[in-house]
């Protein structure tokens, strides 16, 4: 069919490297309860599985209810590039603080990216067409 894209075009990351547990049914903990936590949050960990077996380095990963920032963390902790949207303004400075807070270097072990070196202002944060 002529109308198809060459498959090398389409066909995504799908990586499990042999020294990593793989089965099809994935176990991870939730993330405790504590004040303040995001009701959806996601273990980092779980996260990271998702990220590393779905995408290459260098990726953009894209999180259109990005909450907490979990995702957004894991992507750059993984050397992707990440995209978060979220409509609660509380949400984007919880996120934001939470990537540029003090956990940064425990973080973010591995020697930095330019995209992990650059602290995110969250005061110039835009929503729209309006700053926040």
């Amino acid at each position: 069919i002529k109308i198809m894209p060459a498959y090398e075009d389409v066909v995504r990351a799908f990586n499990i490297d042999a020294k990593d547990f793989y089965v099809d049914a994935w176990d991870h903990t939730n993330v405790r309860q504590y004040k303040g936590k995001h009701p959806a949050e996601k273990p980092l960990n779980l996260l990271e599985l998702i990220i590393k077996t779905s995408s290459y380095e260098g990726d953009i990963v894209l999180d259109t209810f990005s909450g907490s920032g979990s995702t957004l963390i894991s992507s750059l902790k993984l050397n992707r590039r990440a995209v978060g949207i979220e409509i609660e303004e509380h949400w984007v400075r919880y996120a934001a603080k939470r990537m540029n807070g003090n956990n940064r270097d425990k973080l973010f072990k591995k020697e930095k990216t330019k995209t992990q070196n650059k602290e995110i202002d969250i005061d110039n944060l835009r929503r729209g067409d309006r700053e926040i």
